[in-house]
């Protein structure tokens, strides 16, 4: 970078950093950003997959992009930061009190998959566009007033309710393999990619306008037995498997009669073998099976695995 006028002391001038805008050192093993508040001026931090085990951003006010996936960070502290648009740090063992994101209002794109805290509040965040946070430990996610959000996937976690009611601009929702038992989507009137299998659903509401989806993956829930559905005539159509996947017992209707949640459990149903219901890498991105490189098995009894494959 040309900062250090003693190559090899390890320490740099702050008058010869305060003016850098960006730092990229991605799997060089680093294991500590101490003095990185003196890089008063730096606007993108990319310092994925290093050891690093805690990271203090608050002083780091200029920042628009931050991406620190696959690192050990436990705590991470972000502070005021107006600016900051992309945060990555899917991979990173964050706790209870690690993710705090009150204080970074502009953030559009929030990629936290495979942490440890259970709870994500991102309401009243009117900027957030994209939240991906699968695989973890969530059991509870605030989207209220969120109005320009328009991709929402949280699968593998155990979510057990998601209120849509802020979210109208909402165009994609995937939360497969969670515990999930009721969906309403009907005030989401942007909504065409709906991925919500092996979930112990009880009742869905698809009337949200759309007579025809992009994708609707409902299966493997074998305590659902009716979807409200706008058209239940359009819907006799949704036969294309690559497009529609559904269990042969779920009836599309647009009164299927009944009021969350449905007395009907049908727990004999439930197989007992557990099988594959989603494969993500290590930055909680869901991904297909590739050789040679280390991936997260996520199972239907809600177990996860990490698996190298060699070839």
């Amino acid at each position: 970078m040309g900062v250090d006028p003693i190559q090899g002391d390890g320490q740099v001038l702050t008058s010869n950093i305060d003016t850098v805008t960006q730092l990229i050192f991605g799997t060089l093993q680093i294991v500590d950003l101490s003095g990185i508040e003196d890089f008063t001026d730096l606007r993108k931090l990319h310092v994925d997959y290093n050891n690093i085990t805690s990271l203090d951003l608050s002083s780091n006010v200029e920042l628009t992009y931050v991406s620190i996936e696959g690192n050990s960070i436990t705590n991470l502290v972000l502070g005021y930061l107006p600016n900051l648009t992309h945060l990555f740090c899917g991979g990173n063992p964050l706790s209870v009190s690690g993710l705090d994101l009150s204080n970074c209002q502009s953030l559009q794109f929030l990629g936290c998959g495979h942490g440890d805290f259970p709870t994500l509040n991102l309401g009243n965040h009117p900027a957030i566009k994209s939240i991906w946070c699968t695989g973890g430990n969530l059991y509870s996610i605030n989207v209220s007033n969120t109005p320009n959000l328009n991709d929402l996937r949280c699968g593998a976690n155990p979510l057990t309710e998601i209120d849509f009611s802020d979210t109208p601009s909402l165009s994609r929702f995937s939360a497969p393999a969670c515990q999930l038992t009721e969906l309403d989507f009907s005030n989401n009137s942007q909504l065409s990619s709906i991925n919500i299998h092996t979930n112990p659903l009880q009742c869905v509401n698809l009337k949200n306008g759309f007579t025809s989806f992009a994708e609707l993956y409902v299966f493997n829930t074998p305590n659902l037995t009716c979807i409200e559905v706008q058209d239940s005539t359009a819907a006799a159509s949704w036969t294309d498997p690559g497009d529609y996947q559904f269990d042969s017992h779920i009836l599309l209707r647009e009164n299927c009669g009944y009021s969350c949640p449905s007395p009907t459990i049908l727990t004999d149903s439930i197989p007992n073998e557990k099988y594959v219901v989603g494969i993500f890498d290590l930055t909680g991105r869901e991904t297909l099976s590739v050789p040679n490189t280390t991936l997260i098995y996520v199972y239907s009894d809600g177990t996860k695995e990490m698996v190298y494959r060699f070839e």
